[in-house]
């Protein structure tokens, strides 16, 4: 029982010193492995605290940075590099974040088309 309750009020103790931090972070769709738009001016966003200035820079020697709004949200629009990579995006505010493997090319509409099933191409009724 006691065990339980030193785990416990550890927990709380590093919830409470945590709180409030909010290091510079992308939003969840930018990961290692990713790919990016090519040839255009690509929006980046995630969070921070609340007045950080935010940098995002593309190993292709691009940076765009803004500050966090008050409720800790921002976006750069990053110019992207020709087709190609690897490449890494480096976001930069109270901490730095990578985000490495980063492929450039396209990813608009696909190159070949396949019919949707008539579940999606039909209206709802």
């Amino acid at each position: 029982m006691k065990t339980k309750s030193l785990l416990l009020i550890s927990g709380i103790s590093l919830a409470i010193q945590n709180f409030g931090w909010a290091d510079v972070a992308p939003s969840t769709l930018f990961t290692d492995h990713m790919v990016i738009q090519r040839e255009t001016q690509a929006p980046v966003w995630g969070t921070a605290d609340a007045g950080e200035k935010v940098s995002v820079t593309g190993s292709w020697g691009e940076t765009a940075a803004t500050t966090a709004d008050a409720s800790g949200k921002w976006m750069v629009k990053l110019k992207t590099p020709e087709a190609g990579g690897p490449h890494t995006l480096t976001l930069k505010g109270n901490n730095t974040v990578e985000i490495k493997d980063v492929l450039s090319g396209s990813i608009g509409k696909a190159t070949h088309s396949t019919p949707l099933p008539s579940c999606l191409t039909s209206p709802l009724t």
